[in-house]
């Protein structure tokens, strides 16, 4: 498991959607979808499809800060589109095995 913090005042969906974007693929051999759902008043959990992970959580953490938990292999997913979005300096990461 791998916690990403992002330092954004962006709502959780908005992120979600950004990522489940940067995510999705759809052509004619091929349909992966990433899909975003309110799960609680604080948390929003994207389904995936990558490497058999189930999903990705989003909560927010501070009024500046949010944590997304991810599986180990969908990681990179998550850190690019994030870093492309909001700058590396805006953007931590934490491993927890």
């Amino acid at each position: 498991m791998i916690y990403i913090y992002c330092k954004t005042l962006d709502t959780h969906n908005r992120i979600g959607d950004l990522l489940c974007r940067a995510n999705s693929v759809r052509d004619k051999n091929k349909n992966d979808s990433w899909i975003i759902n309110e799960a609680e008043d604080d948390y929003w959990i994207i389904e995936t499809n990558c490497n058999q992970s189930p999903a990705a959580i989003i909560y927010r953490i501070r009024n500046d800060v949010v944590c997304i938990e991810v599986d180990d292999d969908c990681a990179p997913n998550v850190i690019e589109p994030l870093m492309e979005k909001y700058g590396f300096d805006n953007i931590k990461w934490l491993l927890a095995k």
